[in-house]
């Protein structure tokens, strides 16, 4: 370590910092030159042409007279004949609260929701003139509706790239 030390010469004042931010001496450059167009005016020689592109483009036109076709004129309106009733799809579809009235007869025969309920013990649909007769210990007042009869004809279809459930393995 004794090759450290201070120089006995005067510090240089050309650092990077005071060589980089010196205003430059102009005689060693050429001046930019522009490259912006004159600002005058330079009147054409000739008469410009009429006929633009624009004018060609969007020609005014007429649109042809309307044709009168008998077929597709409208009927005048005619008043309704008959008074209007006060009788709307809205008022017959919502009915006020306390609008409905139980039937105290009650039901008469054999009332089917679907067509299972009135399938009798055998699972069999009753005859022609046995349909306003319920199966036997059956009573539509008192009795929930009854299910479909089960029967062996019932297959589940498969879906496609499943197995058949209906075959054995």
């Amino acid at each position: 370590p004794g090759n450290l030390g201070f120089s006995g010469e005067a510090m240089e004042d050309k650092t990077t910092q005071n060589m980089s931010y010196q205003f430059p001496d102009m005689n060693r450059f050429e001046p930019a030159h522009s490259f912006k167009p004159q600002q005058s005016f330079n009147p054409p020689r000739t008469k410009m042409e009429d006929k633009t592109t624009q004018k060609l483009s969007y020609q005014p036109f007429c649109p042809p007279e309307k044709e009168e076709f008998p077929w597709a004129q409208k009927d005048k309106y005619r008043a309704p004949v008959v008074p209007f009733d006060g009788s709307t799809i809205y008022n017959g579809s919502y009915f006020a609260p306390g609008q409905f009235v139980e039937d105290c007869v009650g039901p008469e025969g054999c009332y089917c929701m679907y067509p299972g309920e009135c399938f009798d013990a055998a699972g069999e649909p009753p005859k022609a003139h046995e349909f306003d007769r319920c199966p036997a210990g059956y009573d539509p007042r008192r009795d929930a509706p009854r299910p479909p009869p089960i029967t062996e004809e019932v297959r589940v279809r498969p879906e496609p790239g499943q197995r058949d459930l209906n075959k054995e393995c």
